[in-house]
């Protein structure tokens, strides 16, 4: 890390000063560390960050990846979602350049230019493919939308705006605070 000028992550700034991801978080909006405003991707890095800290402790051999990174579900379709966690008893989908099946997780980040594409569209890539969660992060609209699927459609699990706390009935001990992924202060 020592003279080189590349920019890093707040994981990668952590595991390497053995902090937590929450500490170099704090320290970046006290701003004690130096830091750049990411607009928009700033929501998939914190929410990265708490799904990554919790399949961490859950499942420590699964992964956590970020866009971009292509998923491929047949010869003719791929995606590439903003989050997604792929299970360490998955391991065999992931190949050197891209994943070549379905994620367990997808989150995807709506943006404002195109929110139908997210809703819909990718929505029923997803169902297809069989991807078993699916979210949707909206920062405009500060809600937290999470889709299961079930009897091959998604049906809305849990959800939360603004403030509010979000707990995933099927990730025990999950909790997503809206208010800290919606803060601005830093990534």
């Amino acid at each position: 890390m020592s003279g080189n000028k590349e920019m890093i992550t707040a994981q990668v700034l952590a595991e390497e000063l053995n902090f937590s991801v929450e500490t170099i978080w704090r320290y970046t909006r006290e701003q004690k560390i130096p830091f750049i405003k990411l607009g928009k991707k700033q929501y998939r890095y914190k929410l990265a960050a708490v799904i990554k800290d919790y399949f961490r402790v859950v499942d420590p051999e699964g992964e956590i990846f970020a866009a971009p990174l292509d998923v491929t579900f047949s010869d003719i379709t791929v995606v590439r979602p903003d989050l997604f966690y792929i299970a360490s008893t998955q391991n065999k989908i992931i190949k050197k350049n891209y994943i070549n099946g379905s994620p367990v997780l997808v989150v995807e980040i709506i943006s404002p230019d195109n929110p139908r594409k997210d809703r819909l569209q990718k929505m029923r890539i997803y169902q297809k493919a069989q991807v078993k969660h699916y979210w949707l992060a909206n920062p405009e609209e500060r809600t937290l939308e999470c889709f299961v699927l079930r009897d091959g459609a998604y049906s809305l699990l849990a959800s939360g705006m603004d403030e509010d706390i979000v707990e995933h009935p099927d990730f025990t001990d999950l909790i997503i605070s809206l208010e800290k992924l919606w803060h601005k202060g830093g990534p």
